[in-house]
């Protein structure tokens, strides 16, 4: 998740809301969990409308759940989110000892998410595109790209993008 954004979620299973489970095992390993993980949101799958997500439970080796739940619907609030459309000019490389430039070909169209409040006080020029040059060669090639933003830590992507960029000495 972004760092600067904590969201909360619903649990539900067959449409009847949880905030707790019972679960069983060695009892030296369940004397020590006082709370039970859930599979990863990917948060460049998560926009205001897309909120909704089917996740299991991570246990322990050797727990279960009892109540024979096998996964749970989580459901993120985000009355507060926005999606925004924005172009990206700029590109920022990372492992890149050679001191590469390294240009985007052409600009790319993106959607970001992030709190309504901040997003809003956002313009294209506050995106840039990073790009990892580990392994990357002169030339144009097509890369993948991770939309970041130097001024706020409550924003992020929404989709996976490619870039053409150009890489020179």
């Amino acid at each position: 998740k972004p760092q600067g954004y904590t969201p909360v979620a619903t649990l539900t299973v067959d449409g009847k809301e949880i905030n707790k489970i019972t679960i069983e095992g060695a009892p030296d390993i369940i004397d020590q969990t006082t709370f039970v993980e859930l599979e990863s949101i990917d948060f460049f799958n998560v926009s205001k409308k897309r909120n909704t997500f089917q996740k299991a439970f991570v246990l322990p080796s050797g727990v279960s759940v009892v109540d024979d739940i096998d996964v749970v619907k989580v459901k993120l609030n985000t009355s507060e989110i926005a999606n925004k459309k924005i172009k990206v000019n700029n590109v920022v490389a990372i492992n890149n000892p050679e001191n590469l430039r390294v240009s985007l070909v052409q600009p790319l169209n993106v959607v970001v998410c992030g709190k309504e409040s901040t997003i809003n006080q956002l313009n294209d020029s506050n995106f840039y595109a990073e790009i990892n040059l580990d392994g990357k060669a002169e030339g144009e090639q097509s890369v993948t790209v991770v939309i970041k933003t130097r001024d706020r830590d409550n924003v992020w992507q929404y989709g996976n993008y490619e870039a053409k960029i150009s890489v020179k000495k």
